[in-house]
C-alpha cells in the first residue's frame, strides 16, 4: 500500500473538516488525523471511530501496515 491510499481513506472518515497527514514507507505508515468533532470524544471513542472506518475502507493486509494514528482535535495539533 502507498501512503495515498491511507490518506484517502482517512479523509473519508465521516467527520467535519477532517485534515490528514501521512508519513512513512510501505509497511510502516504513521498518520495524523484531526477534526473539530474529536473534541466531543475521549481517546478510546476517537480510536473506535477511526479504526472502524478503516476496517471498512482497507483490507487486512493494508491495515497491518499502519503503525500508529494520532487522532487529535485542532486545538491539540502541535502540542
Amino acid at each position: 500500500m502507498d501512503g495515498e491510499i491511507l490518506e484517502d481513506a482517512l479523509r473519508r472518515v465521516p467527520l467535519q473538516d477532517v485534515t490528514v497527514r501521512v508519513e512513512g514507507r510501505p509497511g510502516h505508515w504513521v498518520a495524523e488525523i484531526s477534526s473539530p468533532d474529536f473534541t466531543k470524544y475521549d481517546e478510546s471513542e476517537r480510536q473506535r471511530i477511526v479504526w472502524e472506518h478503516l476496517q471498512r475502507e482497507l483490507s487486512d493486509d493494508q491495515r497491518v501496515q499502519v503503525e500508529f494514528i494520532f487522532i487529535l482535535s485542532p486545538d491539540e495539533l502541535g502540542s
